[in-house]
């Protein structure tokens, strides 16, 4: 008699257990998954922000893919299904309203970032600023020329030479010292941070409490130093406009700010 209650016991018990987690399970589905493509340099503040967003909004499950701005770009253009757009600069988001992807209206400028030397610690170089990089053999590595980052890497070389600084040729003279040209500034990083080069020319928002135990941080004077523009839309295909419309002003707001303010970033004036 004992053992048959037991058994009715815990047969109820796997059914309410059973139960319990098909709830679970039906209310995690009932969460909105919003398809976010961002920009590799906001890799470490939008992680942090996902979570933040996540808490206040219980019912939206962010989905970050981070990478370089022209890696996301023919992706979207393929049909990729996503809902907002996050371009490090101004010129993806521009191409991308003139083809249709995206409603002017809709693009934001939320946040700039600027340029800074990572300079790898274990180097046999002494550098400390631009100049320095003209020494014998220093290897330097930058972001692909059609990249955010490269592009900006342009424009700073193209002002240095314009002003006439450190050298006649400054800009020949630098890319001649450059070994590779990456996909992404994270992979520029990572590459410095492996001793792979002794400089990369990457944003200051990547300098992190984890990489400063290989690598260290030289300013570029402001004089040259092109400030990066960070745009974000939702994109005319996504299935969730009202709610990437909500992570957008979550992005504006003072919440979303105090994100990019703690991990180096600068707001719009």
């Amino acid at each position: 008699m004992v053992l048959k209650k037991v058994k009715k016991y815990l047969l109820s018990l796997g059914l309410l257990l059973s139960c319990i987690s098909l709830i679970g399970c039906y209310q995690e589905e009932k969460k909105t998954k919003l398809i976010i493509l961002a920009a590799a340099s906001l890799t470490e503040a939008y992680t942090d922000l996902e979570k933040g967003f996540e808490a206040k909004y219980t019912d939206i499950d962010l989905q970050f893919t981070f990478a370089g701005t022209t890696t996301l770009l023919p992706q979207i253009k393929q049909g990729l299904e996503a809902d907002v757009f996050i371009s490090a600069n101004e010129a993806a988001m521009l191409e991308l309203i003139k083809e249709g992807y995206i409603k002017e209206e809709s693009a934001n400028i939320f946040a700039h970032n600027q340029l800074a030397l990572m300079v790898y610690k274990d180097t046999a170089f002494d550098v400390k600023s631009m100049e320095d990089i003209l020494q014998e053999g220093i290897k330097v590595i930058v972001g692909e020329p059609n990249l955010p980052i490269g592009k900006y890497t342009v424009e700073m070389l193209d002002e240095i030479e314009a002003q006439g600084l450190y050298s006649e040729n400054y800009k020949q003279l630098f890319m001649d010292h450059i070994v590779s040209l990456e996909n992404s500034v994270k992979a520029i990083a990572i590459k410095v941070e492996m001793g792979e080069a002794d400089v990369g020319v990457v944003y200051g928002t990547d300098f992190t409490a984890l990489n400063n135990k290989w690598v260290h941080r030289i300013d570029i004077p402001k004089a040259y130093n092109p400030k990066a523009t960070y745009e974000l839309a939702t994109l005319n295909n996504s299935k969730y406009k009202k709610i990437a419309d909500k992570f957008i002003e979550y992005v504006l707001d003072k919440d979303g700010q105090d994100y990019l303010l703690k991990y180096g970033f600068m707001l719009p004036e």
